[in-house]
């Protein structure tokens, strides 16, 4: 999924992508958290995939109440 959306992201969106990496190896846990969401809607979002997108926007809402409970606690 990555590469197929990569092949129809902008150059603004792969600059984006690419800012996500860079907080997630340097940022704070809760910038990290921030930096994890941008970069899945980003890719989700490049699909183009209506279904896609509402399956992963319902992980991320779990996901994200893991983060918040587990990691910053």
């Amino acid at each position: 999924m990555v590469t197929m959306s990569a092949s129809y992201m902008t150059e603004e969106a792969l600059e984006k992508l690419k800012s996500c990496v860079e907080i997630g190896r340097t940022g704070t846990t809760e910038e990290v958290m921030t930096a994890n969401y941008a970069f899945h809607q980003i890719i989700v979002g490049a699909t183009n995939n209506p279904m896609m997108i509402d399956i992963i926007d319902r992980l991320q809402s779990i996901i994200y109440l893991f983060q918040k409970n587990c990691c910053l606690s």
